[in-house]
C-alpha cells in the first residue's frame, strides 16, 4: 500500500476543517470544507476547491457561502449533478440574526464550475426539524427525484444528559421538500451521530456512526432498500469518529475515521461485510497519526472517492500545532 500527502488548503490563523470530496463524471474531484475562526467557531465560511489531476495539484478554494458553513457533504447524482448538503449550524456571533438553523443544498450541473443553492425550510422550532439540521449525510439518491439522507437530532438537555436520533430524511422533488420518514438509529445510553450509508451489494443499506464516547468502537445497522426496516445497532471493529462508508470496485467496504483509541490520528478500515460484521479489524490502516500534544477534536474528519480501481483519494483535516487546523489530501495506492 502506498500513501501520497498533499495539502488542500492551509492558512497561518484560520481553522479549515469538515471536509468532503467527489469525483464528478469528467474525472475532476471537487472538495468542499468549512473555513472558520476555530473549532468551536463564532464565524464561519462554506468554502470548495478542485482537481483536475486526481488530486496532486489543487485550484485556490473559493467562497462558495460567506455567510456560514458548518459539515458540508457531496455528492454525485447518477445524472452528473454535483450535490452538496451542508447544515450551517450558525454560530452565536456575528451571526445572531440568522435563523437558529441554516440547512442548504447547492446544486452544479457544469461539472463544478459553478453552483447555485437554496435555504431548506427546518419547520417551527417545537416539531422535529423537517430538513437534515445537523452532520447531514451524503444524498442516496433512490430515483431521480426521490433521496434520502440521515440526518441527527439532539434529544433532551443540552448538558451531558442527553441523546441523538438519526432521522431518514426523504425528499420526492429533487431536494426542495423534505420529510421525516424513518428512526434510523437511537440509543438513550450511547450518544449515536455522524451518520454515514451506502448501498449493500445486495441492494440493502448500510449505515455507520460515530459513538460520541472517545475510544467507543464505531456503530452500524442496515435498512431495506428504500431506507425503511432499520436493525438493531451493531458494533464495528474500529473505533473511528464521523466514520464515512463506500464501497469498492472490487466489492470491499472502505471506511475512514477520526480514529480514538491508541495510536490516535485518521484512518481507514477496508474489509468485506463479513468482516465487519464479525469483528474483524486486521483491515485497520493508518492515514495520518496525530501530532503530539493536538486534541481528537482537531483531526480526522474526513471524506473520500475511488478514483480509479485500487486508487482511493480521502481528504480530511489535521492540526501540526493545537488549534490550527488544514486540509490535507491522501491519494491510497492499494496494491
Amino acid at each position: 500500500m502506498k500513501l501520497t500527502h498533499t495539502i488542500l488548503s492551509k492558512h497561518p490563523t484560520r481553522y479549515h476543517s469538515f471536509p468532503d470530496v467527489v469525483k464528478t463524471l469528467s474525472g475532476r474531484l471537487i472538495a468542499v470544507f468549512r473555513d472558520a475562526d476555530g473549532h468551536v467557531a463564532n464565524e464561519s465560511r462554506l468554502m470548495i476547491t478542485h482537481s483536475d489531476d486526481c488530486g496532486k495539484t489543487w485550484s485556490v478554494p473559493t467562497v462558495l457561502d460567506p455567510i456560514c458553513g458548518h459539515m458540508p457533504r457531496i455528492s454525485l447524482l447518477p445524472d452528473g449533478t454535483v450535490v452538496i448538503l451542508d447544515d450551517g449550524a450558525p454560530p452565536n456571533h456575528p451571526q445572531g440574526k440568522l435563523p437558529h438553523v441554516r440547512t442548504r443544498l447547492f446544486r452544479s450541473s457544469d461539472n463544478g464550475d459553478t453552483f447555485t443553492g437554496s435555504i431548506l425550510d427546518p419547520g417551527t422550532n417545537r416539531d422535529v426539524p423537517e430538513c437534515p439540521t445537523f452532520a447531514p449525510d451524503r444524498i442516496l439518491p433512490l430515483s431521480d427525484t426521490e433521496w434520502i439522507t440521515l440526518g441527527q437530532v439532539r434529544l433532551g438537555r443540552i448538558s451531558c444528559k442527553h441523546s441523538f436520533v438519526n432521522f431518514v430524511y426523504r425528499t420526492t422533488d429533487g431536494g426542495k421538500t423534505w420529510n421525516v420518514e424513518e428512526i434510523a438509529s437511537c440509543d438513550l445510553i450511547r450518544k449515536v451521530t455522524e451518520p454515514s450509508m451506502t448501498r449493500l451489494p445486495d441492494g440493502r443499506i448500510l449505515a455507520l456512526y460515530r459513538d460520541n464516547q472517545a475510544g467507543s468502537p464505531s456503530l452500524w445497522n442496515t435498512a431495506d432498500a428504500d431506507g425503511t426496516n432499520w436493525t438493531q445497532l451493531r458494533t464495528a471493529p474500529f473505533c473511528g469518529q464521523r466514520p464515512t462508508a463506500g464501497f469498492l470496485s472490487d466489492g470491499r467496504l472502505f471506511v475512514t475515521y477520526r480514529k480514538t483509541d491508541r495510536p490516535y490520528g485518521t484512518a481507514a478500515w477496508i474489509g468485506t461485510p463479513e468482516q465487519l460484521a464479525a469483528g474483524n479489524n486486521t483491515g485497520e490502516f493508518m492515514l495520518m497519526p496525530a501530532e503530539q500534544g493536538i486534541g481528537l477534536g482537531d483531526m480526522g474528519y474526513s471524506g473520500w472517492v475511488e478514483t480509479e480501481p485500487g486508487v482511493i483519494y480521502a481528504v480530511y483535516h489535521h492540526a501540526d500545532e493545537p488549534g490550527h487546523s488544514y486540509i490535507r489530501g491522501v491519494r491510497i495506492g492499494l496494491d
